[in-house]
């Protein structure tokens, strides 16, 4: 097993390229709490580092590196140079991506769909209120998003963002922490606002 050490960091989120590069969300405790991206060769050594708040990260198929927080999308190229930058003041808490390479963003209360270049395609209403926690977000093979939110709703949107259906999953909060994924199998594995682990699919 390897280890790599950042000492007084908190890792808020990690990904691996195909050519074993980490990427990681970071925070900076020797400086205020302030955040960091920061690219790890596979020895462990700093390739570059970016300053950077957000605490959501995702490593697309052609290795652009997407992170997200608050309000707040940025892309980069696997060597730090930032490709686009977006605020979307409805909020941008959860990444997903699908094999055309369409970036799904998810808030409290909408669906973004952008483009690799950053252009928005559509928007889609998910959830109720914006006073829950953060979304959980899944994309299949088809194009379909899935995305639970803590108003206990689990939203099914089409490629083209119209919505295919709306699930409860429980009652609204504010606590606990929801999670999505799509299985190999196409099965829909979710957490819901009770706790429970939810399996869709056939």
């Amino acid at each position: 097993a390897q280890k790599l050490l950042l000492q007084q960091h908190s890792v808020d989120a990690i990904a691996e390229a195909h050519d074993g590069t980490l990427y990681a969300l970071v925070r900076d405790y020797k400086n205020g709490g302030g955040g960091e991206l920061v690219a790890l060769d596979t020895a462990g050594r700093e390739l570059w580092t970016r300053l950077e708040s957000n605490s959501t990260l995702l490593l697309g198929r052609q290795g652009t590196v997407y992170t997200a927080g608050g309000t707040t999308i940025v892309a980069y190229t696997p060597t730090g140079r930032r490709i686009w930058r977006r605020v979307e003041s409805r909020g941008a808490l959860a990444l997903a991506e699908r094999a055309d390479g369409t970036v799904l963003v998810a808030g409290s209360r909408w669906l973004d769909a952008f483009t690799p270049k950053g252009k928005r395609v559509w928007r889609a209403q998910v959830g109720r209120s914006s006073y829950y926690q953060s979304p959980a977000l899944a994309v299949d093979s088809n194009g379909t998003a899935y995305a639970a939110t803590g108003d206990g709703r689990l939203d099914v949107i089409a490629r083209n963002g119209r919505r295919l259906d709306s699930l409860s999953i429980g009652p609204s909060t504010q606590y606990g922490s929801l999670a999505i994924e799509i299985g190999p199998d196409g099965k829909l594995i979710l957490t819901d606002t009770n706790g429970y682990l939810r399996v869709y699919g056939s």
